[in-house]
């Protein structure tokens, strides 16, 4: 990965996105933490708000970890591009995780509603579960984009066969000494 286009007067800027990329993503998490705090994953209620909230947070998330992305590209940062996609495909996988667990909730939950807010409740649940697809949809380009962009440009050049016996360590047969 090259950054050349990035001027050395930009490089403390783009430092700067890192910090705002680990704001943006550790901020949703603690304060969907404190709202459900203490946890009653026995209650059905519970689940469901917990991950209606997580819900709602995940476009957040998703952009401090584009932020963190463009950081890293930019600055020529393999390993951090590579962070940024695999914290992208895991998050992914929770949130799939986190649908169905959320559709088999809303049926249960759906049973108590009141009639009258039934309408409300479905259009909450639908709503909730495009988000989840969108938010999944987004993870998985992201966590590829990142793979494909921190892979080695350009085709290999090209490539001779040794000769058997025939090595790299000076002094091996195939290598002649300097006059």
């Amino acid at each position: 990965m090259r950054n050349a286009i990035v001027s050395p007067r930009l490089r403390p800027w783009l430092f700067g996105l890192y910090a705002l990329a680990a704001l943006l993503f550790l901020q949703p998490f603690i304060e969907a933490f404190s709202a459900t705090w203490p946890p009653r994953t026995d209650e059905l209620g519970w689940r469901f708000a917990v991950t209606g909230i997580l819900y709602t947070m995940l476009p957040t998330v998703l952009f401090a970890l584009l932020v963190a992305a463009v950081a890293a590209f930019f600055l020529g940062h393999r390993t951090g591009l590579r962070v940024v996609g695999v914290v992208a495909l895991i998050l992914g996988v929770v949130v799939i995780l986190l649908t169905a667990s959320f559709a088999l909730d809303a049926l249960q939950l759906r049973r108590i509603v009141r009639t009258e807010a039934k309408g409300g409740y479905d259009l909450a649940g639908i709503k909730a579960v495009v988000t989840a697809l969108l938010a999944i949809a987004s993870c998985a380009a992201l966590g590829v984009g990142a793979f494909r962009a921190t892979q080695r440009s350009g085709a290999p050049g090209p490539s001779r066969r040794r000769a058997a016996g025939e090595g790299i360590v000076i002094g091996q047969r195939g290598h002649r000494p300097p006059p």
